[in-house]
């Protein structure tokens, strides 16, 4: 079959995904200005609750590993249609993430357990992704002391 053909099929299953996607991202995000979609037409802008500050970064891993690993484990063609819609989002999800254990741990003198962060620690990226390898170098570089990994200077990579 042709790839045109195939992608034609999949278009309608590929936007009711991200759709769903998008609908739950808000539910895990640490972004600034990400609130959940309100249910009642009557309820105003102001009245939307996003308790952030209830959100365990545990959680936010699990959805984005979740997705992330979902993306990158489709075949080719739906891979290659639902990147561009998904990823540039994800991208900043897991910076955020990353930026919200940096300032509980960092900032906030906050701790996490050691299994939940060598979780965090163990999870294998998808190969090859560019996105994720900065985000994995970004959480080094800002956490990783709490399981004893640190950033390599620029002369040490070399070597």
């Amino acid at each position: 079959m042709r790839d045109s053909y195939i992608v034609s099929r999949l278009r309608p299953h590929i936007a009711e995904f991200v759709a769903a996607c998008m609908s739950y991202l808000p539910y895990f995000s640490y972004l600034p200005g990400s609130q959940i979609p309100s249910t009642a037409a009557t309820q105003s802008q102001t009245n939307q609750y996003q308790p952030k500050d209830k959100l365990h970064p545990s959680e936010t891993f699990l959805f984005l590993s979740a997705l992330t690993n979902h993306l990158f484990s489709q075949p080719p063609l739906a891979q290659a249609s639902l990147t561009p819609l998904l990823l540039p989002r994800l991208s900043e999800e897991w910076k955020a993430w990353v930026g919200k254990v940096d300032e509980v741990v960092n900032r906030q003198g906050g701790m996490f357990g050691s299994d939940t962060v060598r979780t965090w620690e163990d999870h294998k990226g998808p190969d090859g992704s560019h996105i994720m390898r900065e985000i994995r170098d970004m959480w080094v570089t800002k956490v990783g002391w709490l399981v004893g990994r640190m950033r390599q200077h620029a002369m040490e990579e070399e070597l």
